[in-house]
């Protein structure tokens, strides 16, 4: 009879230790779902901080766009006005120039007639010379 006792006592025990097991495990999981909804509630918290985070970043960006498309509008316009301003110098120089031009042959048609009365000159001058050339030779023989 000392195996039924001993057979008895250890099928106890294993009930025994069976609920235990069954009671550890129960508790483990109350744990971690306790723990998975703390995690869940501070993930859900974390995630509600990064989204007004991210609007708020987003209206700054909004913001600075918005203020560099100002900027970029106004450099525009400058640049427009330093072209027109550029385009109008252009055309006084090209005035100026035209001008400088047309003086320029002013002056050289009256060089080229001065040069042509000079020739003239020399040529009525030579004429004279070459007649008196003439003229002594002709004493001389």
């Amino acid at each position: 009879m000392a195996n039924a006792d001993d057979f008895r006592s250890l099928a106890g025990e294993m009930a025994t230790m069976y609920k235990d097991r069954v009671k550890w495990h129960s508790m483990l999981l109350r744990t971690c779902e306790k723990d998975d909804k703390a995690r869940a509630a501070e993930m859900a918290k974390l995630i509600a901080d990064f989204s007004g985070e991210d609007k708020a970043r987003a209206a700054e960006m909004a913001k600075l766009i918005g203020e560099f498309a100002e900027g970029d509008k106004a450099r525009a316009t400058e640049v427009v006005t330093l072209l027109t301003g550029f385009s109008e110098e252009d055309k006084a120089r090209a005035a100026e120039m035209a001008k400088l031009i047309a003086d320029f042959s002013g002056e050289d048609k009256a060089r080229a007639a001065e040069m042509a009365k000079l020739i003239g000159e020399f040529a009525e001058g030579d004429k004279a010379r070459a007649t008196e050339v003439v003229t002594l030779l002709t004493g001389f023989s």
